[in-house]
């Protein structure tokens, strides 16, 4: 019986991603598949001791039936993707292979966590994109490796719903972990007057009635383009963790009492210098585009900034809802 021969194209830093792909594949396909990612630690897998990169992946492509390739914010746009996606390409027109009689279809699958697909990168667009944390999408590529399989040998598999269900727990602990854990660097030229729009809501952070005091909450409002719906950011001890005060300077984003409970209320107060008042930005893992997309998470409680149900303001959050800690950050000439 012949195996479907998978390769996983992926990044250093999406290492996790790849081994929770492995296993889900491997639970539910068994010995249908054989599969092949550059950082498995397995005996016999990846990389061979003395080996070098170049070498393996030239060697892996030529016998690969379906490539998937893993795309998040970081991966997207590093140069691994474009070499990869080159040299799987390569193989399926015939370019590479020994003689015309070695030339195969593979099929290239982009799997995306956490970014859309008008952010796959230009060798990969005309591939059909699947949501690697969804789980409509991932029922969709089993479906696929399903059929495949089913090309090679009589015996198909069947999808596990409680396999697809312990995958999507994996991948939604790995991008919130990663949210806070990876940094926005931001440019010199974005840090002022900037807008923070909820991605959930489609709404703007602004002083409650617009007022500019100590102790005002904030909430989520229709935008304006008012003064009061502007945020300066400025680095603190490191490029990626600010103050963010309003435009005029004087009041910036704190937590009330200096709490670290979850749905603490963020409010305006002078500055003080407290990591209550310190937010370091995160890439999110939400909703995104071709926007800048970010979660902010205050440096004192490690909880995120969420906008919560109308009516009850902007608050602390441990990441119990996922899309509503998720902010655009828009200069006044984007919107």
């Amino acid at each position: 019986m012949s195996a479907l021969r998978l390769f996983i194209s992926h990044s250093h830093q999406d290492k996790a991603l790849a081994s929770a792909l492995q296993a889900l594949l491997t639970e539910v396909f068994g010995d249908s598949v054989a599969i092949q990612y550059s950082s498995d630690d397995a005996p016999g897998g990846g990389i061979r001791a003395g080996g070098t990169w170049l070498e393996w992946i030239r060697t892996t492509v030529r016998h690969t039936d379906v490539c998937i390739v893993i795309l998040t914010e970081d991966s997207a746009i590093a140069p691994w993707v474009t070499w990869e996606t080159g040299a799987v390409t390569g193989v399926a027109m015939g370019a590479d292979v020994p003689s015309a009689s070695a030339v195969q279809t593979v099929r290239v699958v982009p799997l995306t966590f956490g970014i859309d697909s008008d952010r796959v990168p230009a060798p990969l667009q005309l591939h059909q994109s699947v949501s690697g944390d969804r789980e409509t999408g991932v029922r969709k590529l089993l479906f696929m490796l399903q059929e495949r399989c089913g090309e090679l040998n009589a015996r198909t598999p069947v999808k596990d719903d409680r396999s697809v269900s312990t995958f999507i727990g994996t991948v939604r602990e790995f991008m919130e972990r990663r949210t806070r854990e990876h940094p926005v660097r931001l440019q010199a030229a974005d840090l002022s007057g900037m807008h923070l729009l909820n991605c959930t809501q489609g709404l703007t952070l602004e002083p409650c009635d617009g007022e500019i005091a100590d102790g005002v909450r904030l909430q989520c409002g229709r935008f304006t383009g008012d003064a009061h719906q502007r945020w300066v950011l400025y680095a603190v001890g490191s490029p990626e963790t600010y103050r963010i005060t309003t435009a005029d300077g004087t009041k910036c984003l704190s937590i009330e009492d200096n709490s670290k409970k979850d749905g603490s209320l963020v409010i305006l107060w002078d500055y003080t210098g407290h990591d209550s008042q310190h937010w370091r930005l995160r890439r999110a893992s939400g909703e995104g585009g071709m926007l800048t997309t970010v979660s902010l998470v205050n440096v004192f409680s490690a909880c995120l900034m969420s906008s919560a149900a109308a009516g009850n303001g902007v608050v602390l959050s441990k990441r119990a809802n996922v899309t509503n800690e998720d902010w655009w950050l828009l200069r006044p000439g984007k919107v």
